[in-house]
C-alpha cells in the first residue's frame, strides 16, 4: 500500500513538471521497496 502511494506521488510530481529520468524513478521505487520489505520483515518474523 505504501509502495503504491510512493508510485502515485512520483507520477504526480512528474506530471506537474519535475523531470526525472526513468532510471531515477526506477531507483526510487527499488529503494522504497527494499526499505519497506525490511520494515515488514522485522514486524512479521518470529523473534
Amino acid at each position: 500500500m505504501v509502495l503504491a502511494l510512493v508510485q502515485a506521488v512520483i507520477a504526480l510530481v512528474v506530471a506537474f513538471g519535475l523531470s526525472l529520468a526513468p532510471d531515477q524513478i526506477g531507483a526510487i521505487l527499488a529503494v522504497t521497496a527494499v526499505i519497506l520489505g525490511l520494515i515488514t520483515r522485522s514486524r512479521v518474523s518470529p523473534a
